[in-house]
């Protein structure tokens, strides 16, 4: 503005100022204004010309005034575009670096896995990897660094196991395995994240484990690692689910179905006992038969199922075949009843026999005097008593009432007087020996 007021006092300070030029060099001064973009100062010199003597009745200077407003109006809308488009950009590299913090500042592009023990790789990253080898599984990850500064991460790993449950230690954070801090820069290309296992190894069976990597809370990257499993080995062997297993049979034997979980190539019995016999071998179960057991002892032994360098034991016991026993369930005497011309007692009996089946029962009664020591014997010394024979026709056998008739008389050849006496019941077998008692049953005689 300045510079238009010295022209245009330059322009009319003098009286000899010529009028017939004043028109066309204002107008030429304004387009050189306008074409230096000097819009509202060319406005002015346009204004100025429209009062210059000489103007033309037919001139542009209207027209050139609204185009020079309308390139202000251009410039301005420019103006504002340059500046929006500047919050944009500057938007978007918060943006940018909201998202780069978020991803841990790193594109990962692929993870890797070695075995390794105390830090030193045994074998290499992107090599066969044998599950009985691994002590520790080492990733290594490749990425494109997002930093634009040096940064210090703390990544977040999950391994999944092949059973879908997640690879947890003692000293693991909630939800993951372990966390690995690591360093990136402008220039990182790849970083190390750690080995996760046992010095010993042992902990890893061979399967597809799952992979993850995550940051705050944000899953960065997933894959998979395989772990094979050596030609004759085993990574698990179960039998019924289990790692050691218990059976029992009794005395009369029986059967039990097992089932086998394994991925060898095949599993076999070892130690079979001479009492049980293997049958029905399938790819993933067997059925143990176990013979009867004669003896009153119980037995006991074991045998093992093995597959590759595993095994699972299995302790058998079996009970001992229970000796005969009889139960006098109630005893009851009808006295001074008659069989034929014998006046004497009736002794009756309800008598249980268990495990006799097939063999005679025989049904005895020993008489005492009422102290029930000292014996009643006839005239040859002989402990006087009564028997009976029946046979057990099951394994489970009951007489709800059984007698035997024993005359007065056979007593009294004994002591030859009435008074008070006592018997024994006695349940025997064969050989004599005896499988149930009720003893001093105390009675008189008149």
């Amino acid at each position: 503005m300045k510079n238009i007021a010295i022209f245009l006092l330059f322009l009319c300070s003098s009286i000899v100022c010529q009028a017939q030029s004043c028109y066309n060099e204002t107008r030429s001064k304004g387009i050189s204004l306008y074409n230096m973009e000097k819009y509202n100062d060319a406005i002015l010199l346009f204004e100025a010309a429209m009062d210059c003597p000489d103007k033309p009745a037919n001139n542009d200077l209207n027209a050139q005034v609204q185009k020079c407003r309308q390139a202000i109006e251009r410039k301005r809308q420019a103006e504002q575009q340059r500046r929006a488009a500047q919050e944009r950009q500057a938007q978007e590299r918060q943006q940018r670096e909201q998202e780069n913090a978020r991803k841990g500042y790193m594109d990962i592009s692929r993870v890797v896995f070695g075995n390794a023990l105390d830090g030193t790789i045994i074998n290499d990253y992107g090599s066969t990897l044998y599950a009985s080898d691994v002590k520790y599984l080492h990733s290594k990850a490749y990425i494109t660094s997002l930093a634009s500064s040096s940064q210090s991460i703390a990544l977040d790993i999950k391994i999944i196991r092949p059973d879908g449950t997640l690879d947890r230690g003692s000293s693991s954070p909630t939800n993951y395995s372990y966390t690995r801090t690591v360093n990136i820069n402008s220039s990182t290309t790849s970083i190390e994240l750690g080995g996760w296992g046992t010095k010993d190894g042992g902990s890893y069976t061979a399967g597809q484990y799952l992979y993850e990597v995550w940051y705050n809370g944000n899953k960065l990257y997933s894959t998979t690692a395989t772990l094979y499993k050596k030609a004759g080995e085993a990574s698990y062997l179960t039998v019924d689910s289990k790692t050691s297993v218990s059976s029992s049979f009794s005395y009369s034997g029986g059967s039990e179905t097992f089932y086998v979980a394994t991925d060898a190539d095949n599993w076999t019995t070892w130690g079979v006992p001479s009492w049980i016999t293997v049958s029905e071998k399938l790819s993933g179960s067997f059925k143990l038969i176990c013979d009867a057991n004669t003896s009153s002892s119980e037995r006991s032994d074991y045998m093992k199922i093995i597959a590759g360098d595993k095994e699972v034991r299995i302790d058998i016991t079996q009970a001992g075949k229970p000796a005969p026993a009889a139960v006098v369930n109630n005893l009851w005497v009808d006295h001074n009843v008659y069989n034929g011309l014998n006046k004497g007692m009736k002794i009756h009996i309800d008598l249980e026999v268990n495990r006799m089946k097939g063999r005679t029962i025989r049904y005895c009664v020993f008489f005492y005097l009422s102290n029930n020591t000292t014996k009643l014997v006839n005239m040859f010394g002989g402990h006087i008593q009564a028997t009976a024979t029946s046979t057990s026709d099951y394994d489970s056998c009951r007489w709800s009432d059984w007698w035997i008739f024993v005359p007065y008389s056979t007593i009294f050849s004994a002591v030859n007087k009435t008074g008070q006496y006592s018997f024994d019941v006695e349940i025997q077998d064969m050989s004599g020996n005896c499988l149930g008692r009720r003893d001093n049953f105390q009675f008189y005689t008149y």
